[in-house]
C-alpha cells in the first residue's frame, strides 16, 4: 500500500497506488481481491460538509446513467472518516493528452460519442457542468480503436432536486465554462450548458487551445462573459468550415442559441463524418450586429435604448405569432406525408407477395423531399421533420433509424401524442424481437439476463409512450389496449383485446399479428417453465393467427420473420427427432424465403434463416451425421445478413455464432478450429464496436477464446495468452450481467483450465486455481444448489491436490473438499452422469494417493467404482467416464497384486474399457496413457513371474509413441515413454543382459527439452535410477563413484522437490546398498543397515515398488 493513502491498512483493495488528483479529491488505482479487477478509487482530502455532500452527489449522479460512455461506479462507501468511489479504471489517458495524435475525424467521432453519453445523463435530469478534454478518458478498444469514458460528475446537478451547490458559487473549469456558470446565474444552467461545454472541448481539439484565455481566472471569467470567441479558423484554416459553424453554434452567449440537446449536436457531428449537410447555420448579420451593439452597450444605449425597445418589442410579438403558424403549418405538412408514406407502404404490403423495393423506392424519394423541406424552412422544421422521418423509416420497418429520427423529434419539443403513440410502437417491436432472440438463449440465467436487460431498455419505455400516446389518431385504440396488455404480460387481456378490435376493423391485418404476438410470447414463457405441451397449443395458434395475418398483407416481410421466429422457438423443443426438426426448419427456411421475396435486401431475414440452419447443424451432429456442409450454409446466409445490415449489432453476433459452431464442429472432428474461431472473434468484436453493453456478444467472445485454448491444450501447446483474453471478455459480461450465475461458472472454469495447464507444465496454479474458485463462490452465492458450481468447484481442488502431490505436500484434504462437492452435487441431482463421474475421479485420485503412501485405498476406491459404474449405465458413450472407470480397475488391479491376490481380472476390465475409450475418442492423450500404463503393469507382472515379458513392454511402448504421434507437446507423455524404457531397461538386467542401450535411451529420454515441462521430482527420480543402474556396467568413462555423486545429486534435486515419494527412498536405499559394496569395511554394515531401514520403510509405503525397483535389491 502507498504511503499517501489515509487510511493504511485498508484490506477492502490491494496495490493501492496514487495517480492523480482533483479539484475535491485524490485518485487512486487498486486491484479488487474479491472481483479480480483492477479500479480507480476517489477519495476526499477535505472534510467540510458541502464538500462531501458534493463528492456523494457524484457518485449517485454517476451511479445513475447506464451508458457505455460513462464510466461506471462499482461501489460506494467510507473508508475510516473518508467517503470513497470505486469505479471502472480506464487504462488509457485523457483526450486532452491523447488530442495531438487523434486524427480530425477521431476527435469528431469521439466528441459525438460523448455527446451521447451526457445526453443519457440530460434524460435522467443530471447536468454534468465540467465538460472538458481533462474529464473525458480514451481506452483503446478491441479493434484498434478508441472507447470514450465520461467521468468527474463531481459538480453534477439533478435538475429533479434542489442541489447543494451554494447560491451564485461559480463551479467548473473556468477555460471551458459557459458564461451563465460564469456569471453564477445557476437558475439559467441546463442541458445547453453542457452543449456549451462539448462546444468548448471540440474548440481545443480543432485549435489546441480553451476558446477563451486569460493571464488569471478573473480575466478568463470576464471574457467569458462579454467577449466572442474567435472563430477557430482564424487559428488553422485547414478546419472544415462545417465544424467551426457547429463550434461557434455551441459556443454561444445565449443559451437558447445553442444546440438544443447534445443529441442534436452528435447527429450534426455524425452528419459531418458522413458528408451531409450539417442542421446548424451560421449567425446572421443581423445577429452578429446585434452581438457588437451588445458588446458596446454603453454607447449603443444613449442612442437608440428607448426606440429599440418598443421595435423590439413588437417585432418579438409578431414573430413570436409567425413562427407558431408557420411550425404548426410544417408539422400539418410533415404529419401528412408521414401518413401518406405508411398508407403508401400498407398497401404494397397488402398486394401479392411480390418485390417491394420500389415501392420503398418511392418512400425514401417522399423522405429526401421532407428532408430538403426542413433544410429550406430552418430550424422551426427540425421537430416535426424528424417526427416524419422517424415514422417513414418506421414503416420501411427500418428500426433504429426510426429510433434516432424520433428521438431527435422528442428532444426538440415535438411531445404530442402522436410522436408517444409511434415512439411506444418503435419500442414496442424492438422489445419483440430481442425479447423473441432472448427466448432462444438455452441457458436460464443467461435468458434471465438478457430479457432483465431488455426490459430496461424496450418494455418498459415502451408501455411509457404507448400510455402518453393516449389521444393519438389511431387506426384502432383496441389494437394499442392489445399492445399495453402484451408488454404487461396479460396475455388473457390482450387476447381479448386483439379478437375485439379485429371484429370492428377486419381489414387491419396487424390485429391478427398481435393475437399470433400474444401465443407466441406465451408459449416461450411455458417452454422456459417447462409446460411444453401447453407450449406446443400456443404455438399452432400462433401460426394459425399468422397465417391469418399473410392471407391479407401477402408482401410484409415482418410477418414472415414472425413466422420464422415462432419455428425457431419450436425448433428449441424439438431437438431429439431428426425429422420432426428438418419439418420444422424447412417451414421456417419457407417463411424466411417468403421475407426475401418480399424485400430480398433484408439482412433479418437472412440473419434469421442462417440462426435456423445453424440449429440444424447442432441437431445432426448430435444425432451423429456431419454437419460441416450445413453449418457452412448457415455461415453464408449470416454473412449476407451482415453485408445488408452492417450496423446491427445483432447480425454481427448471428456470424460469430456460425463461425463458433463451426470451429465446434472441426475440434470434435480433430481438425484445428483456430480459424474459424479467430473469425468468430472478429465479428463479435465488430458488434461490441456498435454496441459494448451486450453481454452475451462478451460472453460468446470469451467462450471463442476458451475454445482456441483448449485446442492448444490438447495439442501440447501455451494456451495462457487466450485464456486470459477469455477471461477478460467473460469478466466484462459479468460486470453487464452480475445476476447471472452462469457466467461465474464460465469464468472460474477458465481460469481452472489455466491451472490445469501449469499443474501439467509443473507451473505453479494456485494463483489461478484461487481466481477460479473465487467466481465458482461468487456463483454458489447467487444460486448455492448450482450442481455445476459445486462440481467445478470440486474439480479445482483435485488440480490443486496434483500440484500438491507433485510438490509434497499432502493431497488428500484437498481431495476431501472436491469429494464433498461432489457429494453435494450428486444429493442435488443424483442421476447425472457427469456429477458421478466427478464423484469418481476424485475418489479414485485420493485411493491411488493412499496406495502410494501406506494409507488403505479401499474407502474412496469403493465409493469411486460404485460411482462411476452408475455413470458408465447412465452414459457408455462418454470416453471420460470410461478412462476414469478404467483408472479405478487399474488401481483395483494393484491393489489385488499388493495384497497378495490376483490381478487379472481387473486388468482385463480395465483393458476392455480402455479399448473402447479409444474407439470413442482417439484424439486425445488419456486412451494411450491408459493402455501404456496398463500394459508396463502387466509387463512387470510378467517380469517378476520370470515370463517373458518382451511383447507386454513393445506393447506398453507401441500405446505411448502412439500418443505422442497424437498429442507430442504434452510432456506427461514423454516422461511417460521413459518410465516404460526404464522398466524394460530394469527387465533385460534382472535377466542378466546388457540393458546399455535401454539406459541410454532412457536418459536420452529424461534429459530432452520435450521432457522438461513435466513434473521435475519425478523425472529426477527416474533419472537417477536410471544412471544408478548404469553404475552397474558403466562404459562412457566415468567411475562408479563419479555415476553414484550423480545419482545423490539427482535424488536431492527430486527430495528438494517432494520428499514424499517412497520410490525416492527405495532408490536412495539402493543407492547405499552399492556404496556400501565399494566403501571400507568398517563403514560397509552402517550403510547397508540405513539401506534396509529404507527399503523397508519405502517398501511399507507402497507395496508396488517391489515390482518396479525391486531388482535393485536381489542378491545384497
Amino acid at each position: 500500500m502507498t504511503h499517501d493513502f489515509p487510511v493504511p491498512g485498508w484490506d477492502r483493495y490491494e496495490s493501492i497506488e496514487f495517480i492523480g488528483e482533483g479539484g475535491m479529491g485524490r485518485v487512486y488505482r487498486a486491484r479488487d481481491p474479491r472481483l479480480g479487477r483492477w479500479v480507480a478509487i476517489k477519495i476526499i482530502r477535505q472534510g467540510s460538509a458541502d464538500i462531501q455532500e458534493r463528492f456523494m452527489r457524484e457518485a449517485r449522479a454517476q451511479a445513475r446513467i447506464e451508458h457505455p460512455h460513462i464510466c461506471p461506479i462499482h461501489e460506494v462507501g467510507t473508508v475510516g472518516d473518508f467517503p470513497y468511489i470505486a469505479m471502472h479504471y480506464v487504462h488509457g489517458e485523457s483526450l486532452e493528452k491523447a488530442s495531438a495524435r487523434l486524427t480530425l475525424d477521431q476527435k469528431v467521432a469521439l466528441l459525438a460519442q460523448v455527446a451521447d453519453a451526457i445526453h443519457a445523463a440530460h434524460r435522467l435530469g443530471i447536468v454534468h457542468r465540467d465538460i472538458k478534454p481533462a474529464n473525458i478518458m480514451l481506452e483503446p478498444d478491441a479493434v484498434g480503436g478508441w472507447h470514450p469514458f465520461v467521468t468527474d460528475f463531481g459538480l453534477a446537478r439533478d435538475t429533479e432536486t434542489d442541489g447543494t451547490t451554494v447560491t451564485g458559487a461559480v463551479l467548473g473549469s473556468p477555460l471551458f465554462m459557459a458564461p451563465e456558470q460564469a456569471k453564477g446565474a445557476l437558475s439559467r444552467v441546463d442541458r445547453r450548458t453542457d452543449v456549451y461545454g462539448l462546444g468548448a472541448t471540440l474548440y481545443f481539439l480543432l485549435t489546441g487551445r480553451p476558446p477563451v484565455q486569460g493571464d488569471n481566472v478573473f480575466q478568463v471569467i470576464m471574457r467569458l462573459a462579454h467577449e466572442e470567441p474567435e472563430p477557430p479558423r482564424r487559428h488553422d484554416a485547414s478546419i472544415p468550415r462545417d465544424l467551426e459553424t457547429v463550434v461557434l453554434k455551441c459556443l454561444e452567449k445565449e443559451p437558447q442559441r445553442r444546440y438544443e440537446s447534445a443529441q442534436a449536436l452528435a447527429t450534426d457531428l455524425r452528419h459531418y463524418l458522413d458528408g451531409e449537410p450539417i442542421a446548424a447555420h451560421r449567425a446572421s448579420l443581423w445577429y452578429r450586429g446585434v452581438k457588437l451593439v451588445r458588446r458596446h452597450r454603453l454607447a449603443s444605449a444613449v442612442i437608440a435604448v428607448a426606440a429599440v425597445a418598443v421595435l423590439a418589442a413588437v417585432l418579438m410579438a409578431v414573430k413570436a405569432r409567425q413562427d407558431a403558424a408557420h411550425q404548426a403549418a410544417l408539422a400539418q405538412q410533415f404529419g401528412a406525408a408521414a401518413k401518406e408514406t405508411e398508407g403508401f407502404l400498407r398497401v404494397a404490403h397488402m398486394l401479392p407477395l411480390h418485390d417491394i423495393r420500389r415501392e420503398r423506392t418511392v418512400i425514401r424519394e417522399r423522405m429526401a423531399q421532407v428532408r430538403q423541406a426542413m433544410r429550406e424552412a430552418g430550424r422551426l422544421a427540425d421537430s416535426p421533420g424528424y417526427y416524419a422521418l422517424g415514422r417513414g423509416h418506421l414503416a420501411l420497418q427500418e428500426y433504429e433509424a426510426a429510433r434516432g429520427a424520433l428521438r431527435q423529434a422528442w428532444d426538440a419539443g415535438f411531445r404530442t401524442p402522436d410522436a408517444a403513440y409511434a415512439t411506444g410502437l418503435l419500442l414496442g417491436l424492438l422489445y419483440q424481437v430481442e425479447r423473441e432472440a432472448a427466448d432462444r438463449i438455452s441457458n436460464a440465467e443467461l435468458r434471465a439476463a438478457r430479457l432483465e436487460e431488455i426490459e430496461r431498455e424496450f418494455r418498459l419505455p415502451a408501455l411509457d409512450f404507448l400510455r402518453r400516446g393516449a389521444g393519438a389518431q389511431v387506426e384502432s385504440p383496441l389494437y394499442v389496449e392489445g399492445l399495453i396488455a402484451l408488454y404487461e404480460g396479460r396475455h388473457d387481456d390482450a387476447l381479448t383485446l386483439a379478437g375485439r378490435g379485429f371484429r370492428q376493423s377486419p381489414w387491419m391485418y396487424e390485429l391478427k399479428r398481435l393475437e399470433g404476438d400474444v401465443h407466441l410470447s406465451r408459449g416461450s414463457d411455458r417452454v422456459n417453465t417447462g409446460r411444453y405441451e401447453q407450449a406446443a397449443k400456443d404455438f399452432q395458434r400462433a401460426g394459425e393467427a399468422y397465417r391469418a395475418a399473410a392471407e391479407m398483407a401477402h408482401s410484409d416481410p415482418a410477418l414472415y420473420e414472425q413466422v420464422a421466429a415462432l419455428h425457431l422457438a419450436r425448433l428449441t423443443r424439438a431437438r431429439n427427432a431428426l425429422d420432426r426438426v428438418q419439418a420444422i426448419a424447412a417451414d421456417g427456411l419457407s417463411a424466411c424465403e417468403q421475407a426475401l421475396q418480399a424485400d430480398p435486401e433484408r439482412g433479418s431475414a437472412f440473419s434469421l434463416k442462417s440462426e435456423i440452419i445453424r440449429l440444424q447443424a447442432d441437431v445432426l451432429a448430435e444425432n451423429g451425421h456431419d454437419p460441416m456442409p450445413v453449418i457452412a450454409r448457415a455461415a453464408v446466409a449470416a454473412a449476407e445478413g451482415v453485408r445488408l445490415d452492417r450496423n446491427n449489432p445483432a447480425a454481427w453476433v448471428t456470424l460469430g455464432d456460425a463461425m463458433q459452431r463451426k470451429g465446434v464442429f472441426l475440434s470434435y472432428r480433430g481438425e484445428d478450429p483456430t480459424p474459424a474461431l479467430t473469425e468468430a472473434i472478429g465479428r463479435y468484436g465488430q458488434a461490441l464496436k456498435l454496441n459494448p453493453r451486450q453481454f452475451l456478444a462478451h460472453h460468446r467472445l470469451g467462450q471463442s477464446h476458451r475454445l482456441i485454448a483448449e485446442h492448444l491444450l490438447n495439442q501440447g501447446r501455451d494456451p495462457v495468452a487466450e485464456l486470459a483474453l477469455a477471461s477478460q471478455a467473460l469478466e466484462r459480461a459479468r460486470e453487464l450481467a452480475p445476476k447471472a450465475y452462469s457466467l461465474y461458472n464460465t469464468l472460474g472454469n477458465t481460469h481452472a483450465l489455466e491451472a490445469e495447464y501449469r499443474s501439467d507444465h509443473d507451473q505453479d496454479p494456485r494463483p489461478a486455481l484461487e481466481h477460479a474458485v473465487r467466481a465458482y463462490e461468487q456463483g454458489l452465492a447467487l444460486n448455492p444448489r448450482l450442481t455445476k458450481l459445486l462440481c467445478n468447484r470440486g474439480m479445482a481442488f483435485e488440480t490443486r491436490a496434483r500440484y500438491e502431490a507433485r510438490h509434497g505436500i499432502d493431497p488428500a484434504p484437498a481431495l476431501r473438499q472436491a469429494i464433498a462437492d461432489h457429494r453435494r452435487a450428486d444429493a442435488e441431482e443424483p442421476d447425472s452422469a457427469w456429477i458421478l463421474n466427478n464423484l469418481g475421479f476424485a475418489n479414485a485420485q485420493l485411493a491411488w494417493d493412499n496406495l502410494q503412501n501406506g494409507r488403505d485405498p479401499a474407502p474412496p476406491l469403493a465409493e469411486a467404482l460404485r460411482a462411476l459404474e452408475r455413470a458408465h449405465a447412465i452414459n457408455p458413450e462418454d470416453s471420460y467416464i470410461v478412462d476414469n472407470l478404467a483408472f479405478a480397475h487399474l488401481i483395483q488391479a494393484r491393489g489385488e497384486w499388493a495384497r497378495g491376490g490376483s490381478p487379472g481380472a481387473e486388468l482385463q476390465r480395465a483393458g476392455d474399457l480402455l479399448r473402447r475409450e479409444l474407439e470413442l475418442n482417439a484424439e486425445e492423450r488419456w486412451p494411450y496413457v491408459g493402455l501404456a500404463r496398463r500394459s508396463l503393469f502387466e509387463a512387470q507382472l510378467a517380469a517378476d513371474s520370470g515370463r517373458d515379458a518382451a511383447a507386454l513392454f513393445q506393447q506398453a511402448r507401441g500405446w505411448a509413441a502412439r500418443g505422442i504421434a497424437r498429442c507430442g507437446g504434452i510432456p506427461e507423455l514423454h516422461l511417460l515413454a521413459a518410465e516404460v524404457e526404464l522398466a524394460r531397461a530394469a527387465w533385460t538386467q534382472r535377466r542378466g543382459r546388457d540393458a546399455w542401450a535401454a539406459l541410454d535411451e532412457t536418459a536420452r529420454r529424461l534429459e530432452a527439452d520435450a521432457v522438461r515441462g513435466a513434473d521435475r521430482a519425478e523425472r529426477s527420480l527416474l533419472l537417477a535410477e536410471c544412471r544408478l543402474r548404469q553404475a552397474a556396467n558403466a562404459s562412457d568413462g566415468l567411475t562408479v563413484r563419479e555415476r553414484l555423486a550423480q545419482v545423490e545429486q539427482m535424488l536431492d534435486e527430486s527430495a528438494a522437490i517432494n520428499s514424499r515419494r517412497a520410490r525416492l527412498g527405495a532408490v536412495r536405499a539402493a543407492l547405499l546398498l552399492r556404496r556400501a559394496a565399494a566403501a571400507p569395511a568398517g563403514e560397509r554394515e552402517a550403510l547397508r543397515a540405513d539401506a534396509r531401514r529404507l527399503q523397508t520403510e519405502a517398501f511399507r509405503l507402497n507395496p508396488l515398488l517391489r515390482l518396479e525397483v525391486g531388482d535393485l535389491f536381489a542378491g545384497r
